[in-house]
């Protein structure tokens, strides 16, 4: 008794792909979102660790310069943000002639910050001898500003005399005629060029995917 295959070698390759897709986008839909949590940890301790920005908000120069109080419980509030933006977009497996294909997309920051930018403790408030209220929107400068004047006519001062009126101890602005305030060049970033996306740039290749790696294998 004779067989006869009825498909052809390629039809027979394309079910076993089509097979092997709906195999794979199983695996990975179950794997997102522990794949997800790793990253969050992985970028937000990237963070913390790469940048020499961030040590600076929380005791350093970044901190006195900017007023700020209660860097940490800020720092926090704006990572807890960029942590919940973390997120996976899978482009589906599917069958093809040669193979099976696929891929993801990973994305954190939005392009304008407005996630953060928003929040209040992207912000300090502050009170001149006068009385006056004045908002410091010191995240908008570190992200946005570069290292163009952000305060005019006023100086920042340093020294030990200035404990009675300053938030950090040591550190306040004054009026100087003609003075300015711009954050330090090492620190200063620009929308495309900041801590942030110079951070995302030192992301080791070989990370990520062992990120993904350890996620799919379960």
């Amino acid at each position: 008794m004779a067989v006869r295959i009825i498909e052809t070698e390629s039809q027979i390759t394309a079910q076993i792909n089509g097979i092997i897709a709906d195999e794979i986008n199983k695996i990975i839909a179950k794997s997102i979102p522990r794949i997800t949590r790793e990253l969050q940890s992985y970028v937000l301790n990237s963070i913390k660790v790469v940048s020499s920005t961030y040590s600076s908000l929380l005791s350093g120069i970044l901190w006195r310069d900017f007023g700020l109080l209660n860097p940490q419980e800020k720092l926090d509030a704006i990572f807890e943000t960029w942590s919940k933006n973390v997120y996976v977009n899978v482009r589906k497996s599917v069958p093809t002639s040669k193979g099976v294909i696929g891929g993801f997309t990973i994305g954190m920051v939005k392009s304008d910050y407005s996630d953060v930018l928003s929040l209040i403790q992207a912000k300090q408030e502050t009170i001149n001898s006068k009385g006056e209220v004045h908002i410091l929107d010191w995240l908008h400068w570190l992200l946005i500003d570069g290292d163009k004047a952000v305060v005019r006519e006023y100086r920042v001062a340093y020294g030990a005399q200035y404990d009675e009126w300053s938030r950090t101890k040591d550190t306040i602005m004054i009026p100087q005629v003609g003075g300015i305030f711009s954050v330090k060049p090492e620190f200063a970033g620009i929308k495309s060029n900041n801590w942030v996306t110079k951070t995302i740039d030192s992301f080791a290749d070989a990370d990520i995917e062992n990120i993904f790696r350890r996620g799919l294998n379960g």
